[in-house]
């Protein structure tokens, strides 16, 4: 049966993930430097909104998921992805 999702998970990881010539993600990577200025606009921005980070709480607790929650909101809003919308 298929499901609604866009992407099968399998197959991403099969078809995206099995290619020997990638470079292992890490500073030698090409997309390293890009992806940390954009962590870092993350939290400059949330930070500049007063909002708090996961790390000032002790991991697991209501706090923490709270915050947690709110920065993977936060990151997928920036990416363009409306996080109110469940693709699958």
């Amino acid at each position: 049966m298929l499901s609604a999702c866009k992407v099968c998970r399998v197959q991403a990881v099969t078809w995206g993930m099995d290619n020997e010539n990638d470079i292992p993600f890490g500073p030698a990577h090409p997309r390293y430097l890009e992806t940390l200025a954009f962590c870092m606009s993350v939290d400059t921005i949330r930070k500049a909104q007063g909002k708090s980070d996961p790390k000032e709480f002790a991991f697991g607790t209501h706090e923490w998921m709270s915050a947690q929650q709110d920065l993977m909101r936060d990151t997928l809003r920036m990416m363009g992805i409306d996080p109110g919308v469940e693709d699958c």
